[in-house]
C-alpha cells in the first residue's frame, strides 16, 4: 500500500468490519532481494514500488491488528516482482464499530 503501517492497519480493520466475506488485498514484500532489486532499478532509473513495502513481521502486525488470520499468501514471480496478494476472512461476526475518523456506510 501506498501509505505507513499504523496506516493500514486502521484501514483494513475498516475493511474488515465492514465485510461479510474474506478480504484480498496485495501488498509490496520488503526482502533483502528485494530492496537490492529496487535499488538497481532506481540506479536504472524505472517506476518506484510502493512508498511502504512491508516485511514479514509487519505483515504479522498488520493482521494481528485487523483481528484477521493469516490465511492465503499468492506471491507474483518471486524474482522479478515484490507483489504479494493476501486473502484473510473474518473468524467471527464483528460489531459495526468504525474508527472515529473512518467514511460511515449509509
Amino acid at each position: 500500500m501506498h501509505f505507513p503501517l499504523e496506516e493500514q492497519i486502521e484501514f483494513l480493520k475498516s475493511v474488515a468490519i465492514l465485510t461479510k466475506g474474506t478480504v484480498v488485498f496485495s501488498q509490496s514484500l520488503s526482502t533483502p532481494y528485494q530492496r537490492t532489486r529496487r535499488r538497481v532499478k532506481k540506479l536504472l532509473h524505472n517506476a518506484g514500488p510502493a512508498a511502504y513495502p512491508i516485511t514479514e513481521d509487519d505483515v504479522k502486525q498488520m493482521l494481528d491488528g485487523a483481528c484477521l488470520p493469516d490465511v492465503t499468501r499468492f506471491r507474483l514471480g518471486r524474482l522479478t516482482s515484490d507483489a504479494m496478494f493476501l486473502g484473510a476472512a473474518p473468524t467471527s461476526p464483528r460489531p459495526l464499530t468504525l474508527p472515529h475518523n473512518s467514511i460511515r456506510p449509509g
